[in-house]
């Protein structure tokens, strides 16, 4: 018997000796210098020195790694002095990834998915950059450029982490490539939950005309989020998803251009595929080509609001037939459940290029499906609204004039007199003092394609007055408030955000209300009242467990009897 105990004992510690695993209390950690490994530790609870369960859990602390270009170190990606010079090979699940400034060769992410861990790359930056070995200042104040990306498996987080207030520059992350093949800037393909953010995107412009160089451009893709972005220059598409719940949101989409067989979109949807596509609160300027949002052959679900369609003084940007196209032929299924609410579309000229600002919709299955909504178009000729497959109205024109056979709607209307916009030109879209868009809008809260993080590009919510405002952007005072007595209830960001398992809001009421508190899903789906009923007068918190809860976008909204609010949360397990 003692001979069988001594035997057992011998065979475990062999297990020790060979897998790399060493006690400390009651659980188990792998020894990454045994093993070889650079992941971090994982830990295994021990019932007893004879048993080891299964299930274990990642150490989210120490599932942190360095990348630095110029580091000298060990090259273990344990610290900034022991930095990788590059993205290892192999990357863990579940991890963490700082990449410092410098320049980087192309890379493909392809790890194998482990259940819904993501793998996260960030910009380490000043405020952002995990342990403080060996950091320097100069390692986050610049910029991280890669060649060509392609992602083929899916969970994954690429955070540039800031850029500047103009949405040109200032982006962690730059993606531009060394030579002008026929490729991508990054290329996903048969992937979903993605996240890019804070990511400039730099094509060929218009050197090399001949070879088309799409940016992003992913096919067979789902739940792709796009935000904090500029895509410019390119000979072809800006943006191609092709698949359900992709989003494209407060990026900067600019100076496309087209030639012979090559036609360029802002965003290209010519797929079957593509349902309940969002593009919202994006700035498209200088668009060369179809269109700056162009679909065929059976879209369904096309939520379009928020967005600044513009050309700068002089350009020959131009979209010819409209702004927004989709070009299915009869025997075709067409453009179905597109909502083309709250934009700006401004300075088209059809005179000196023959493009046109609006929408047309070539061929749908069902026209009542379609609804247009709440536009303003501001010094654009032969606005193109297609009435034959489209039911719009509220939709405004400031020195503007319809195409010849457009039927406006019955609260459609044609205006002259001075610019309702602030400062175009200067990148101030929001609406002037007097602008007889201010308070004109349809409430669209009842309508399809209403979503509860109904806010513009400076987050303030439409409506908020109780009247809602034609075009990109609602009206807002020198307080930055559209009327102070409705809007008196204060909702504050959640921290954190993102968050893994809990996140708190705090709020103030102006006084004692009933009111209710939900979670929605990215679809508009509520999928959780959080609070109903009355609260008193001063702040108040509301946390929102995720446990629950998938991995994805959602939204915190809280209404009273005469004030709402809405704020974005980013869960990620």
């Amino acid at each position: 018997m003692k001979l069988r105990i001594i035997l057992i004992r011998l065979i475990f510690l062999l297990f020790i000796y060979v897998t790399g695993y060493a006690q400390q209390g009651d659980n188990w950690y792998v020894d990454n210098q045994a093993s070889g490994a650079n992941n971090g530790a994982s830990v295994i609870t021990m019932d007893s020195e004879k048993t080891i369960m299964a299930n274990y859990t990642l150490r989210q602390e120490q599932n942190i790694h360095y990348i630095r270009a110029d580091a000298i170190g060990n090259n273990d990606g344990s610290d900034w002095n022991n930095a990788f010079n590059a993205l290892p090979d192999v990357l863990v699940r579940g991890a963490t990834y700082y990449i410092a400034d410098g320049i980087y060769e192309s890379y493909t992410f392809g790890d194998a998915e482990v259940g819904t861990q993501y793998i996260t790359i960030k910009k380490a930056i000043e405020s952002d950059h995990g342990t403080n070995v060996g950091w320097q200042a100069s390692y986050g104040d610049g910029q991280a450029l890669f060649d060509r990306l392609i992602f083929s498996t899916s969970y994954w987080v690429f955070d540039g982490q800031k850029r500047d207030d103009d949405w040109e520059s200032g982006y962690g992350f730059k993606i531009k490539p060394n030579e002008p093949l026929e490729d991508k800037g990054i290329r996903l393909s048969h992937t979903e939950h993605i996240i890019f953010r804070y990511i400039e995107i730099e094509q060929f412009g218009q050197i090399y005309e001949e070879i088309r160089h799409d940016v992003l451009y992913g096919v067979s893709v789902s739940t792709i989020l796009v935000q904090y972005s500029y895509i410019h220059d390119f000979m072809g598409n800006g943006v191609l998803l092709h698949g359900d719940n992709n989003i494209v949101e407060y990026s900067k989409i600019a100076n496309s251009f087209g030639y012979g067989g090559t036609h360029a979109q802002g965003v290209q949807l010519f797929s079957s595929n593509v349902k309940n596509m969002t593009i919202r609160n994006n700035i498209f300027q200088d668009i060369k080509g179809t269109a700056a949002i162009a679909c065929a052959w059976g879209t369904d679900g096309l939520n379009v609001y928020g967005n600044i369609f513009y050309n700068t003084p002089g350009s020959d940007g131009f979209t010819s037939p409209a702004t927004i196209v989709d070009i299915s032929q009869p025997d075709e299924i067409g453009l179905t459940n597109a909502h083309i609410y709250n934009n700006l579309f401004y300075r088209y000229n059809h005179t000196a290029n023959g493009g046109h600002a609006g929408v047309r919709i070539a061929y749908t299955s069902d026209p009542s499906t379609n609804l247009i909504y709440n536009n303003l178009f501001v010094d654009c000729e032969e606005v193109n609204l297609d009435g034959n497959n489209a039911i719009h109205d509220y939709n405004y024109l400031i020195n503007s004039t319809w195409q010849w056979d457009v039927v406006p709607g019955v609260n459609d209307s044609v205006h002259t007199g001075f610019d309702p916009i602030v400062d175009a030109d200067n990148g101030d879209f929001t609406l002037a003092a007097g602008a007889l868009a201010i308070n004109a809008g349809l409430d669209l809260t009842t309508l399809p394609g209403f979503n509860p993080d109904s806010v513009d590009p400076d987050q303030n919510i439409r409506g908020a007055d109780g009247f809602w405002d034609i075009g990109a952007y609602e009206y807002t005072d020198s307080s930055g408030i559209s009327n102070p007595d409705s809007y008196a209830m204060k909702l504050y960001p959640n921290y954190p955000n993102p968050f893994s398992k809990e996140t708190i809001f705090e709020y103030e009421l102006p006084g004692a209300s009933m009111i209710e508190i939900s979670l929605y899903d990215i679809t508009g789906r509520k999928v959780r009242t959080l609070f109903s009923g009355v609260q008193s007068e001063g702040p108040h918190e509301e946390i929102v467990n995720g446990t629950s809860l998938s991995s994805g976008v959602y939204f915190f909204r809280i209404q009273g009897n005469n004030f709402k609010g809405t704020k974005k949360c980013l869960l990620i397990k």
